[in-house]
């Protein structure tokens, strides 16, 4: 299911005052969050709007696909789509296209107990040009996660790799603009969102215990989003937003115009409370969302931002 929204590279000339006044306490290093002050934006446009469409496999987002197994005593990957060689893209390599540079970075890399390795690897883009100046250093040094973008590479006890899966884009290009520029920023707007849009009584930041306000920004995480054909990419954060009944949801906003694109239940099986388990997106993909929009039914309510597939989709596994 795809659900799509419009951006428009308009001036901006609204800024949430309850927003700013929710966060007035809290002084953030700028390097890494944001300063309080970045809550007011300045606008810089890529393009024409362009559609966020929340794909959740490769036929939704656009990426190549990728499934390879070593079938054969050769020790050569084999496609198991096409039967030939496999092709994958270079994972050490920074690849130079029009918007930066897209690179691979490794996200998570583990043995498990049979002495097999696992490593998961995100796709990213290196942003240059006007685009950049309103990056956080955090996401001028890594990059932005491509959504969709993934590989796991899969190893036996021996070292030797015998299964890949996953998906990759060759020529991300980002259009729109980018308005809601730290993580600050994104968290006041989710909050904003699922109280004024789609009717959640929520929590009151200011109460926040400087762990938990840690653990939310931990969570806040800007992605560049495929409008479904593997090329053309909106900047969406996702952010998380905590309701005054102890429960949570992570919200997707559209960095550029900030409306909200989805919102879903990150621990749709815990009991509410936001140290009850991980408020990760990847935690609920697959499930269905357990509350319901009190106002605006329409807005959508869905787990996983573009999953990787080999988490969205079972057959993707091992």
């Amino acid at each position: 299911m795809n659900i799509t929204t419009w951006g428009f590279c308009s001036e901006y000339d609204r800024v949430s005052e309850r927003g700013k006044n929710n966060v007035k306490h809290l002084n953030k290093n700028r390097r890494n969050h944001g300063a309080l002050h970045d809550l007011g934006f300045t606008s810089i446009c890529i393009g024409n709007p362009r559609p966020v469409e929340l794909g959740t496999t490769p036929a939704e987002t656009g990426a190549t696909k990728v499934m390879a197994a070593i079938v054969s005593n050769d020790g050569d990957l084999t496609d198991l789509k096409t039967g030939e060689a496999a092709i994958l893209p270079p994972l050490g390599e920074r690849i130079a296209v029009p918007a930066g540079e897209v690179f691979w970075h490794p996200k998570r890399d583990w043995i498990d107990e049979l002495g097999f390795r696992h490593i998961h690897f995100q796709q990213r883009l290196g942003l240059s040009g006007p685009i950049s100046t309103l990056l956080t250093d955090h996401y001028l040094a890594e990059g932005v996660p491509l959504a969709g973008g993934s590989l796991k590479m899969h190893y036996d006890a021996e070292g030797a790799l015998y299964f890949v899966s996953g998906a990759y884009f060759d020529n991300p290009q980002p259009y729109g603009s980018l308005r809601v520029q730290t993580p600050l920023a994104a968290i006041s707007r989710a909050w904003w969102l699922l109280e004024n849009i789609a009717g959640f009584e929520m929590g009151d930041l200011r109460a926040l215990a400087p762990e938990i306000f840690e653990e939310l920004l931990e969570f806040t995480e800007l992605k560049l989003v495929s409008a479904g054909d593997g090329r053309t990419f909106s900047l969406v954060w996702e952010a998380p937003g905590l309701l005054a009944n102890g429960g949570s949801m992570m919200v997707a906003l559209n960095a550029g115009t900030e409306e909200l694109i989805h919102f879903w239940d990150p621990n749709p099986h815990q009991s509410p409370g936001w140290g009850t388990g991980p408020c990760l997106p990847q935690s609920s993909i697959g499930t269905s969302a357990t509350a319901e929009p009190q106002r605006y039914p329409t807005i959508p309510m869905r787990s996983g931002l573009a999953a990787t597939p080999s988490t969205a989709t079972p057959g993707y596994t091992h």
